[in-house]
């Protein structure tokens, strides 16, 4: 069986993503990585001006200064695993916002993106919920990022 090769633009979104996380490692953003007994899970906060204009017009994923986007991957054994992400952020002021985070699956990976609206020089607290497995509790973590 021939599987048909991946639209050009859902490979543009899995490149920009992978040099997106190294750019994140190296200082230029926000990521981190948990690991748990069977899964791993990624995780990213970045200016949605990054994302280039046509992976953006690809993906229907808005891009604005004054709009952050989290990224969340969870993986088992180094493989895309499907879950179920919700959370929401509060800024210095204590407003909170709800994270609704949509899918895009692709040949070879699975993102959970939700956009974030941010104020100029905005410190931000995530507050995150991922469900794996029906049967086990949600698994739940908090991480900041500073927006300027």
């Amino acid at each position: 069986m021939i599987l048909p090769s991946p639209k050009p633009a859902f490979l543009a979104l899995a490149l920009w993503l992978s040099a997106l996380g190294l750019c994140v490692l190296s200082g230029n953003g926000y990521a981190g990585q948990i690991n748990l007994p069977t899964h791993t899970i990624y995780y990213s906060a970045f200016p949605s001006r990054l994302i280039p204009t046509d992976v953006a017009e690809a993906h229907r994923l808005r891009r604005a200064d004054d709009l952050m986007m989290v990224n969340i991957t969870v993986q088992k054994m180094n493989e895309p695993a499907e879950a179920t992400i919700s959370g929401e952020v509060i800024n210095l002021l204590g407003q909170i916002q709800t994270l609704r985070f949509v899918p895009i699956k692709e040949a070879q990976a699975l993102y959970y993106l939700s956009e974030v609206i941010v104020d100029e020089r905005d410190w931000l607290r995530f507050k995150i919920r991922i469900e794996i497995d029906p049967e086990l509790d949600p698994y739940e973590f908090e991480f900041e990022r500073r927006f300027y």
